[in-house]
């Protein structure tokens, strides 16, 4: 009844547990399996910590130029020898599809490091374009950057690649339809930025947001449903996802599954059991005998205008038009 088909893969039902902590060891992957995750995308290779471990070695360093080089190497190398390790892992423990993800933001090397990642057994990848777009460069040429990346990872793989993306950018419609041009078999929407806060008297650092809140699913809902009037590729909604109707309205929406992190941490994986017992008894109770039946008869109902509003003058006038 709660089956769907992501990324060209079959899951048995449309939860996928985010990359996050919690999918970043064996024991936790076999835990959400068993509470009847559908997939799992394990926790990023993070092009960030591999510049952070190499910036920490060289500190105050006399090596030469080709030591840094072999250094350089040898950092990359250890990172991801242990990241296909846990894919090699998770995919002899678990039954489920193994996603793994990369986040990074440059080409250098990540095309050989993605096709190294797809020899360790991983289903798919998905890559995580987390980027603060503070320096002083145009829109276009940042989005042509990622779409370059894009492209160059793509072509050296053979398995379905997922992009999941910033809510940031001065035209989503046209970057995705630019990433499935690419050779993309899926968009996430959307990553979420760490919210930096300081204390006002120490100026020292803290952590603020560190979890989704229940109602940041709107902006995700709204693209969801744009992009999925005319996309072809597999849409994965994340960000905001805490409810059982969040889920459904998602899958409505155009969603081929979702992502739960915040959730889990908040109230235990143990959740997942419940959400699913809920959205069985939702089709059950509504006459329709499967996720595919229920998105069709959506499609039917749901309107693009309601999603392109932006303000709220008028709103009675345009519903009564749309009636």
């Amino acid at each position: 009844m709660l089956e769907t088909n992501y990324l060209g893969l079959k899951l048995k039902n449309p939860l996928v547990a985010g990359s996050s902590g919690l999918t970043a060891t064996i024991s936790q992957l076999r835990d959400l399996e068993k509470q009847g995750l559908a997939a799992v995308v394990l926790k990023s290779l993070f092009e960030e910590d591999i510049y952070t471990d190499f910036n920490n070695e060289i500190a105050n360093s006399t090596r030469s130029d080709e030591e840094l080089d072999t250094l350089d190497i040898k950092i990359k190398h250890q990172h991801l020898d242990e990241y296909s390790k846990l894919i090699r892992e998770a995919k002899a423990a678990l039954k489920i599809p193994v996603i793994a993800s990369i986040n990074c933001t440059s080409t250098h090397e990540w095309a050989y490091f993605a096709s190294m990642i797809e020899k360790a057994g991983a289903d798919a990848l998905e890559l995580n374009i987390y980027e603060i777009p503070f320096h002083q460069t145009s829109a276009s040429e940042s989005e042509q950057r990622h779409i370059h990346l894009v492209r160059q990872i793509i072509d050296a793989l053979n398995i379905p690649v997922a992009v999941k993306i910033s809510p940031y950018h001065t035209s989503t419609a046209n970057f995705c339809r630019a990433l499935e041009q690419a050779g993309a078999s899926g968009i996430t929407l959307f990553n979420r930025f760490l919210s930096p806060d300081f204390d006002p008297q120490t100026f020292s650092f803290k952590e603020k947001n560190k979890y989704s809140h229940p109602e940041e699913y709107y902006h995700t809902l709204r693209w969801t449903a744009l992009l999925g009037q005319e996309s072809e590729v597999s849409l994965c909604a994340s960000c905001g996802i805490h409810e059982t109707d969040t889920i459904l309205k998602m899958i409505a929406a155009g969603a081929s599954a979702c992502q739960l992190v915040s959730v889990l941490y908040k109230n235990g994986i143990g959740i997942t059991g419940r959400i699913l017992e809920e959205m069985q008894n939702f089709l059950h109770s509504n006459g329709y005998s499967s996720l595919r039946e229920y998105q069709t008869a959506a499609k039917k109902h749901l309107k693009l205008e309601y999603f392109l509003r932006s303000q709220f003058v008028r709103l009675k006038n345009l519903e009564e038009s749309l009636k």
